[in-house]
């Protein structure tokens, strides 16, 4: 499978971003801590990660930051663009998770599951 191309860092209005379900929801607590980064620096600090589909684009990483800039006011948003299968985009979804922010133990589950499900998906890190 060839791995999942990604471009350069660029700006994206945030309501162009698309959120399908997520393994994981936003926890209100870390969103407020990004608001009140944002509210500090006046910007997302780290882009998020999404794909190009046929409407649009679609999250990958990032749902505490998009929903963050929202609550924030911001219009644009720092992403990484990737073109990416389905199977690519859920493992780049558990990875990103599972090396993130602190998981509860069934968040944990959930993701260690879709990992083993998906681990056979190459990917390829270009951070």
């Amino acid at each position: 499978m060839t791995p999942p191309v990604w471009q350069q860092i660029q700006t994206l209005p945030v309501d162009d971003i698309q959120v399908e379900e997520r393994l994981r929801t936003a926890s209100e607590t870390a969103v407020a801590s990004i608001v009140s980064s944002i509210q500090e620096v006046g910007s997302i600090l780290q882009p998020l990660l999404v794909r190009r589909v046929k409407d649009g684009y679609r999250l990958l990483d990032g749902l505490h930051r998009l929903t963050a800039a929202k609550e924030a006011g911001l219009a644009e948003v720092p992403v990484k663009v990737s073109e990416c299968t389905n199977d690519q985009a859920i493992r780049i979804e558990v990875d990103a998770n599972v090396a993130g922010a602190p998981l509860t133990p069934l968040d944990m589950a959930v993701f260690l599951a879709a990992h083993t499900r998906y681990r056979s998906v190459p990917l390829q890190s270009n951070t």
